[in-house]
């Protein structure tokens, strides 16, 4: 009996305290409603709580229960399947498969809401995770891929760009709780390539980045004015660079380790 693939879930380390516990009954709550909301449009009638035309009821050996229409004895149109592991699928059928627009529970009571195809995440859609936290966006055969929003409740962040094969990769943009924000590129869910960090602090740095570091040729602007422009490595000034001071003076020369080494001058 094929069923839908439950997303990892995001370990992240938690910088906003939230109740998981609080977070968890609001999602249960919503699939509750949903599920209640499809059977009274879809399967039976509210009044009498008789199936509704074309409606049939089909239970498997392993004591699932589909309650749906039928084409040539496959699933096929709209109905809704009750896997004996809890989960529970409801929306669109072909060929004995979700496929179309439709709604997959998890046992664990994580949700997916969307488009579906042969039995997979396939298309626009938004996962819910139980500590509050969601992707909206697109996906291909059950992995993020393409363009899409990850609202990371439990951090206070967010993340909207593009993904491949469940990683941020390509063009995005990050938003962190401490008020820092990433524009640029991105590869295996790091900073890397092209991109602008904008600090709170009114700091920017604007360069190459590799493996979520400065890495290459790059500018920062301090909070205070003074500017970098030069060789990092690793997250620090090493190679050729000047820093610039606001009253005018500065240091042209070699770096290592953040710190002027070799040859340089100042003026």
């Amino acid at each position: 009996m094929s069923q839908l693939k439950r997303q990892e879930t995001i370990q992240l380390e938690s910088r906003k305290p939230i109740n998981i516990e609080q977070a968890k009954r609001r999602i249960q709550r919503e699939n509750t409603n949903i599920i209640q909301d499809f059977i009274s449009k879809q399967i039976k009638n509210p009044q009498t709580n008789s199936y509704l035309p074309n409606i049939q009821k089909r239970q498997y050996e392993d004591s699932s229960i589909y309650e749906g229409t039928l084409q040539n004895n496959l699933r096929y149109g709209i109905g809704i399947h009750n896997f004996s592991n809890r989960d529970v699928y409801f929306g669109s059928w072909e060929s004995d498969c979700f496929s179309g627009k439709g709604v997959y529970i998890f046992s664990s009571g994580e949700r997916y809401q969307g488009l579906l195809k042969d039995g997979h995440k396939n298309g626009q859609g938004t996962y819910y995770y139980l500590n509050g936290n969601k992707y909206e966006g697109e996906w291909l055969n059950d992995q993020k891929h393409g363009s899409g929003l990850a609202t990371l409740i439990s951090l206070n962040e967010t993340y909207e760009g593009d993904w491949k094969y469940n990683e941020k990769a390509g063009q995005g943009t990050y938003l962190y709780s401490y008020g820092d924000k990433y524009i640029g590129e991105w590869k295996s869910d790091k900073r890397w390539g092209k991109g602008t960090l904008h600090y709170s602090s009114g700091a920017k740095y604007d360069g190459q980045w590799e493996d979520d570091l400065a890495h290459g040729k790059g500018i920062m602007i301090y909070a205070n004015r003074d500017t970098y422009e030069g060789l990092w490595f690793k997250g620090a000034k090493e190679g050729k660079g000047i820093y610039k001071h606001v009253d005018g003076s500065y240091y042209e020369g070699e770096w290592a380790n953040d710190d002027k080494n070799g040859i340089g001058y100042n003026l």
